[in-house]
């Protein structure tokens, strides 16, 4: 979800929408929201419309045939948590550091496997690795059910000689 919240806030920021930090825990309608993984978006800025038409929910179209994906909720679409504040929410009291950069998380390269590759699927970036492990012909398979797999575990030692 990291990425998926760093990929967001790139697009808010890429149309100069303002992005801040929460400066405390906040509970919003059951959902809890904190510091560590929250931003705040204030509607009262230059591109309020276009803040608007990324954060609203459409839940009634008025053409039943038409299915029109401008009316995507992107937080949703992104698979993010959100909450609507209202004045006596914000307050100014939650806004902190204003956001100028999206951060992505760091990560290491996967090691060459001899045996098999396991990811999740709800990571954003699992369709980019199975279109790279089909296109490599690598046999692919996937688990509908839940699987354990016997790890041997080896611990290594490092034996440093004194000079």
């Amino acid at each position: 979800m990291i990425k998926r919240k760093a990929i967001f806030t790139e697009m808010l920021l890429r149309h100069q929408i303002e992005v801040y930090d929460l400066t405390k825990n906040i509970t919003v309608d059951g959902t809890k929201f904190s510091p560590e993984n929250t931003y705040v978006v204030p509607v009262n800025q230059p591109q309020e419309r276009l803040i608007k038409g990324i954060f609203n929910k459409t839940l009634e179209y008025k053409d039943s045939l038409f299915y029109d994906i401008t009316a995507w909720t992107m937080p949703l679409a992104f698979g993010l948590p959100y909450a609507e504040l209202n004045a006596v929410d914000m307050g100014g009291v939650l806004l902190n550091n204003k956001i100028s950069k999206a951060v992505f998380p760091v990560g290491n390269a996967p090691v060459k496997s001899e045996y098999a590759y396991l990811f999740d699927w709800s990571d954003f970036n699992a369709p980019k690795a199975l279109y790279a492990l089909q296109k490599a012909g690598i046999l692919l398979k996937v688990a509908n059910t839940k699987f354990t797999i016997p790890v041997e575990i080896v611990i290594a030692v490092l034996i440093m000689e004194q000079l």
